[in-house]
C-alpha cells in the first residue's frame, strides 16, 4: 500500500468517484504504488537525500512530492504500454516538469 498518497487522493486526482474496493482499485494501487516509488527514487540519489525521502510521511511530504507522485499515477494510468502513444522520454526517466519540482529534494548527481 501507498504511503504517501492515499488510493483516494489518487482516484480523486483522475476524477475518479468509483466506491473504496472498486475491481479497477488493484490495478490503480499498484500504479500508485509504482508513482511513489519512482518520485522516492529520484529524491533519494545520495544517503542525504534518500534519509530524508525516508523519513516523509503522508503529513511530512513536501506538496510538490505529491503533485509529482500523481502527475505520475496518471500517466500511469492513462499510458498502460499497451499502445505506441505516451509520453517519450528519451534518455529521461521523469517528465521535464516533475524535475523541475523535485530538484529542491534532489542532490545533482555528477556521473
Amino acid at each position: 500500500m501507498a504511503t504517501l498518497v492515499t488510493l483516494a487522493q489518487a482516484k480523486l486526482h483522475l476524477y475518479r468517484h468509483e466506491p473504496p474496493g472498486d475491481v479497477q482499485d488493484p490495478d490503480l494501487e499498484l500504479k500508485l504504488l509504482a508513482a511513489e516509488a519512482k518520485m522516492l527514487a529520484h529524491c533519494s540519489r545520495t544517503p542525504a537525500t534518500a534519509a530524508i525521502a525516508a523519513a516523509w510521511t503522508a503529513v511530512t511530504v513536501p506538496p510538490q512530492v505529491v503533485a509529482c507522485i500523481l502527475d505520475e499515477f496518471g500517466e500511469l494510468v492513462r499510458y498502460r504500454g499497451d499502445d505506441d502513444t505516451g509520453p517519450l522520454r528519451e534518455g529521461e526517466d521523469v517528465s521535464p516538469y516533475v524535475a523541475a519540482l523535485l530538484r529542491p529534494f534532489s542532490d545533482p548527481v555528477v556521473a
